[in-house]
């Protein structure tokens, strides 16, 4: 093998590897709070506080898909966002035509999805006087 076809590989695998480790999935590391009671209609407003989040972000809270969820602050060592807690289905994927019905209390887990991927899940306890959530 002729040394220059060597030191082209070697050189094109070093880019791949720079490439590869500024482009890492989204991690979240607190979210607050952690739970929410919307029984009484009220909307809450969640800040989730992580590393590696987009200007527009998805975040998924149990199976709903919250789309363009601004980031509020970006650093070198973290960003944050924040969402209003769903209280009904409307926002669901699959619901088709059904009638909106308010989120039963239970956990759900909270996402951070960016161009790059998808976060670590973080759990939130909803309270909405529903009963438990299936």
């Amino acid at each position: 093998m002729k040394p220059h076809v060597l030191s082209t590989g070697v050189l094109l695998l070093a880019l791949s590897a720079c490439h590869h480790r500024g482009t890492t999935v989204p991690t979240i590391e607190t979210v607050t709070p952690a739970a929410a009671d919307v029984s009484r209609g009220e909307q809450v407003t969640v800040t989730v506080v992580g590393r590696d989040f987009d200007a527009l972000n998805t975040v998924r809270f149990g199976r709903i898909a919250l789309r363009q969820v601004s980031r509020v602050s970006h650093s070198r060592t973290a960003s944050s966002l924040q969402f209003t807690v769903p209280v009904n289905d409307e926002q669901q994927p699959d619901r088709g035509g059904a009638p909106v019905r308010p989120l039963a209390s239970g956990r759900y887990s909270v996402q951070v999805i960016t161009a790059r991927g998808t976060s670590n899940a973080v759990s939130f306890t909803l309270t909405n006087g529903s009963g438990d959530r299936e």
